[in-house]
């Protein structure tokens, strides 16, 4: 994509916040360490953030691919709602369990790629989010049964 990345209004906010650091203040912020999460607003939405699988394959990680279906037991939120419809699905850099890209189809999925990628963020492994103690019933409880195979 020509114009350095995604052309999105929260990627434009973190823009001027880089400009307004490295003009007034210490100069240390870069657009090359973050992580700029998408959403397509659809029933149910799709979020992604990080990697793909493909892209974290051909950069050479060595990845290991997590996938759940959004049902009640995955993520009992879904019954509440009657949303069942979904998957979720990261990518996992197999010696640091870090995520390094996530994918989300399902209701609430852009309130949930936040999760991931605060996580991403502070550069944990995926086992903070499998042993989190989450709010319940909640759709980011789905990512306990999402990383519990790590």
């Amino acid at each position: 994509m020509r114009g350095g990345g995604p052309q999105f209004t929260h990627a434009s906010l973190d823009d001027f916040r880089i400009l307004r650091d490295n003009v007034f203040g210490n100069g240390s912020r870069s657009k090359s360490d973050r992580f700029v999460p998408s959403t397509l607003f659809t029933d149910p939405e799709l979020a992604h953030v990080g990697l793909t699988e493909k892209r974290a394959a051909a950069l050479g990680f060595e990845i290991q691919v997590l996938k759940v279906p959004i049902t009640p037991l995955t993520v009992p939120r879904a019954r509440t709602t009657g949303q069942m419809d979904g998957i979720l699905k990261a990518t996992i850099e197999k010696s640091t369990q870090r995520i390094l890209g996530c994918t989300i189809l399902a209701a609430e999925a852009g309130e949930m790629i936040g999760t991931v990628q605060a996580v991403m963020i502070a550069k944990m492994p995926a086992t903070n989010l499998r042993d989190a103690v989450l709010s319940h019933p909640t759709m980011v409880e789905g990512f306990n049964a999402l990383f519990a195979t790590l």
